[in-house]
Parts: C-alpha cells; sequence; structure tokens
C-alpha cells in the first residue's frame, strides 16, 4: 500500500469517526499531492507520485506547519499554534522515523571521507553527498549541524 493510499483509507477512517481536525489535515496533503500531480503531469511526466516524492511532501508539510506554530505563538496565538502543533503531529505518523545521532554520525562520517573537504570551504560539498544519503530519513538542519561540527573539528 502506497503512502498515498494509505492516506486516504485513514481520510475515509477519520470521516467515519467525524474526527474533524484529522479530516482537514488529510484533505490538505492529499491536495498537495494532486498539485504535484498536475505539476508533473505539465512537465509531461507520470501523474503518479512514488512514495520518495509523497514522503517528502509530508515532510514538507510538517515543516511549514511547524513554522506556522512557532508564529502564531510568537504573535500570542496559542489557540491557532496548538492546532498547528496537533496538524504536524497528525502528519508525523506519516514520515519514516528519524535516523539517531549515531548514525547521522556515521552517514556524515562517510561524506568526508567521500569528498575529502579542505575545510569549511567544502560545506556545500559534503552536504551534498551527506543529505543524498540520508534523503528522507534525517532533516536538512540536523544534517547541517552535524556536518559543521564535523568540518570544524577538522580544522
Amino acid at each position: 500500500m502506497t503512502l498515498e493510499e494509505r492516506i486516504h483509507n485513514d481520510l475515509s477512517s477519520a470521516m467515519r469517526k467525524k474526527d474533524e481536525l484529522v479530516m482537514m489535515t488529510l484533505r490538505m496533503t492529499l491536495a498537495a499531492f494532486h498539485s504535484r500531480s498536475i505539476e508533473k503531469k505539465g512537465k509531461g511526466e507520470d501523474t503518479v507520485l512514488s512514495d520518495e516524492e509523497a514522503t517528502s511532501i509530508v515532510t514538507r508539510e510538517v515543516k511549514k506547519r511547524k513554522e506556522s506554530a512557532e508564529a502564531f505563538l510568537k504573535g500570542g496565538r496559542a489557540d491557532l499554534g496548538e492546532k498547528e502543533m496537533k496538524e504536524c503531529a497528525i502528519l508525523e505518523a506519516y514520515i519514516p522515523a528519524q535516523v539517531d545521532d549515531a548514525t547521522l554520525e556515521k552517514e556524515v562520517d562517510a561524506a568526508i571521507q567521500k569528498t575529502a573537504p579542505d575545510g569549511m570551504k567544502d560545506f556545500g560539498k559534503v552536504m551534498s553527498v551527506a543529505t543524498k544519503s540520508l534523503k528522507g530519513r534525517a532533516d536538512g538542519t540536523r544534517i547541517a549541524t552535524c556536518v559543521r561540527k564535523k568540518l570544524a573539528s577538522e580544522a
């Protein structure tokens, strides 16, 4: 069962339970899937989303909601911030588990070995390799922090 099918099934279940928050969140996610399919159709590509594409869309939606929640909380709108965090929690169930710090460091070390960087000026090269190897399994911010730490300790 693909991620998109799983979300469709969960939406049907939420509709039966009359869970408004889950229904709204999953509908917005399916709308994002649909938008991506239309975008692919315009480029002449296959409109069916792969699980990798669907996961990246869900990850992007989670990130949007976290940023919105942060903005709402800073703006004194705790009620809307909480709603965004609840939506975020719903969507996080569809994202594969993030790698632990030890695995992250191993992957970054492997990327450093592969690129043989010359200090922080080669940060982009290391990030490129590390991001490809950790795609979908670690947040870009976590990867960047680890790469910076490793490159700074080598200097």
